[in-house]
């Protein structure tokens, strides 16, 4: 096992972490678990997603300040517990998405993102079926599906944390959905995302919050208003043109 680099924590906090301080800190965590548990044959495989998402695997955003992961919804909860414990240890950058409340009484809490455990479960396996951007001897992480990730930005930016949350990463996760504005995503579309919460619909206020931020960052159209011209769907691009939808 080569030896995990050392991660600074004061250079990367106010800057944010780049890819290859993403790489270090899995580097990092994959030697702690292996010194935690080294007989443990099975890797530990987390899901990847967010901003770390962005920077690492889709290489629309060059730094974020979180690698934000998905545990195994289905874990036994002492390895669980062993894969928190490392995670603290390599460092303050690792956040993990939905992790449930210790407080007694609050069964459930897991679930304030995800709206059931088998969505949960869905998405992390989806995960799994997909790309592998870290392998280690101890621990193996996932590139969470594109559309699964954003609709998980855009439900963060209707929670709690208010409306800003996700923003950023919603836009840098949105350019590579779309292929560089390429392919833009209808309103309609984004609002009955189902793969994170069912019965919910996404409000046109958020999703409008991250068309408009699209338009400044990129200069294209991520997410356009669609209208029924027989016998396809047509919206208007940047210059006012009618121009039939992709989705078509």
């Amino acid at each position: 096992m080569r030896p995990a680099p050392k991660v600074q924590q004061n250079a990367t906090s106010a800057e944010g972490l780049k890819s290859e301080d993403i790489e270090n800190c899995l580097v990092d965590l994959n030697s702690k678990l292996g010194n935690f548990n080294p007989k443990r044959r099975d890797p530990a495989k987390l899901v990847l997603l967010g901003g770390a998402l962005a920077v690492r695997q889709l290489k629309t955003g060059e730094r974020t300040h979180n690698i934000d992961v998905l545990l195994d919804p289905r874990a036994e909860d002492w390895h669980l517990g062993q894969i928190r414990q490392c995670m603290a240890q390599a460092g303050r950058h690792f956040r993990e998405l939905d992790r449930p409340t210790e407080q007694p009484g609050r069964a459930g809490a897991q679930n304030r993102l995800f709206g059931s455990d088998e969505l949960r479960a869905a998405v992390y396996g989806s995960a799994l079926s997909g790309k592998c951007v870290y392998k280690g001897d101890h621990l193996e992480v996932y590139a969470m599906n594109t559309a699964h990730a954003f609709e998980v930005e855009l439900r963060r930016m209707e929670g709690r944390a208010g409306a800003c949350a996700g923003l950023g990463d919603a836009v840098a996760i949105l350019e590579a959905l779309t292929e560089g504005g390429k392919r833009p995503r209808s309103r309609n579309a984004c609002r009955d995302l189902q793969h994170v919460r069912r019965g919910a619909p996404i409000s046109y206020g958020c999703i409008r919050k991250v068309e408009t931020h699209f338009y400044k960052r990129y200069g294209k159209q991520g997410i356009v208003n669609t209208e029924w011209f027989d016998p396809v769907w047509k919206y208007q691009d940047m210059h006012g043109r009618w121009v039939a939808f992709p989705g078509n």
